[in-house]
């Protein structure tokens, strides 16, 4: 049986692009699903998981990311990460 694969771009709107509050958020929301996710930027892979990680991709504002999440609720996952990035990980400007 093969596991499900999800996967959507998404662009870093929040002024100050991807910081360590925003990749907090991404590790927070990742953890609750049992997918694998990761980020990708520039061909450079991360875990969803690892906000230090993250925050090395140097993703500023405009920059784009993608999504990928491999598991049972892979849909899900990427979904709501993708929301999050909607949403600038809920923080102000």
């Amino acid at each position: 049986m093969s596991e499900n694969t999800a996967t959507r771009t998404v662009v870093v709107s929040h002024p100050n692009g991807l910081c360590m509050r925003g990749a907090s958020s991404i590790c927070q929301f990742a953890g609750v699903f049992q997918a694998k996710i990761e980020l990708i930027k520039d061909g450079q892979r991360v875990s969803a998981e690892d906000a230090l990680e993250i925050v090395l991709l140097v993703a500023e504002c405009g920059s784009q990311l993608v999504i990928e999440a491999t598991g049972p609720d892979a849909e899900e996952a990427v979904d709501a990460l993708a929301k999050l990035f909607a949403d600038n990980f809920g923080l102000t400007a």
